[in-house]
């Protein structure tokens, strides 16, 4: 038999607007993320984000107040992170193994935040204005976000939607065995994978061979590390390709504004639906 228990959450606001409140829950942490727009006692307008351990205690290193109201949240995919746009433009991830917050400078100045965007591994944090610009970020080992943007792209209309590219699952995520079978399965790329896995545990790395890039694909070994290349949506139907170079090019246009994109790496197949429920797939190759 489960048993259950309620416990009263204190969100720091003393007359919140119900409908503003909004909750977001870690997928693998038990913390809870609370935001609101209200009214403090002296009647001020303020924006409020506290964050609850599994107890329904409030974490007091995680409480957020702003003037403005926050619009946006996201949680790091593994880690303790949160990150939180406001209404002005501001960026603040919250670390809750540090008990910190980082902040960066006012980027997205003549617009509302509209979304936040964690990379697949949460290497990056990618933001999006309403008027269109796209802001991508980098966190350092500490979990503090950048000042300024890592790269930066301005579209003619807003960025409907974000996909990062996936990782292929030769090569990020895969055990030992399951590369052994794809080798023999005839998969090159599993079987080297395989072999830098064994050259690593063994330290046999570096005298194996040598080539250009091989350091970063060692360290891309280590780190699990998932490619940054991604396809941005528009509404005015287009879809852009941003490279790893972050250079973008414009790679398809349809009737009708990109309302998500979806991805499917085990066959490279990109889907793009519109707002007029149209369904488009493309293949996608390697640059």
């Amino acid at each position: 038999m489960s048993v259950y228990f309620d416990y009263p959450l204190d969100i720091g606001v003393a007359r919140p607007d119900g409908d503003s409140i909004v909750l977001a829950g870690h997928k693998t942490c038990s913390l809870l993320a609370v935001s609101c727009e209200g009214l403090t006692h002296n009647l001020h307008p303020i924006g409020s984000v506290c964050v609850f351990n599994e107890e329904g205690i409030k974490v007091e290193a995680g409480w957020i107040q702003r003037s403005f109201p926050p619009v946006l949240m996201q949680w790091h995919p593994t880690k303790r992170l949160l990150a939180v746009a406001f209404k002005n433009g501001e960026i603040i991830v919250y670390n809750d193994e540090e008990s910190e917050m980082s902040e960066t400078d006012l980027f997205h100045r003549s617009g509302v935040v509209v979304f936040l965007l964690w990379n697949n591994n949460g290497s990056r944090l990618v933001s999006g204005g309403e008027n269109g610009d796209l802001a991508g970020w980098n966190l350092d080992s500490h979990g503090r976000i950048g000042k300024v943007p890592k790269h930066y792209h301005q579209f003619d209309s807003l960025a409907a939607g974000v996909l990062y590219t996936p990782a292929e699952k030769t090569t990020v995520g895969m055990d030992a065995s399951e590369l052994a079978r794809r080798a023999v399965a005839g998969d090159e790329a599993a079987l080297d994978l395989f072999l830098m896995q064994q050259r690593l545990s063994t330290g046999g790395f570096r005298k194996a061979r040598s080539w250009k890039g091989f350091d970063d694909e060692k360290r891309a070994v280590k780190s699990g590390r998932q490619p940054l290349t991604s396809y941005v949506g528009t509404p005015d139907g287009g879809v852009y390709y941003i490279s790893s170079a972050n250079d973008t090019f414009r790679v398809a246009e349809l009737d009708g504004a990109v309302y998500t994109l979806l991805a499917c790496e085990r066959k490279s197949l990109l889907l793009v639906l519109t707002e007029k429920q149209a369904l488009t797939r493309y293949n996608v190759k390697e640059d």
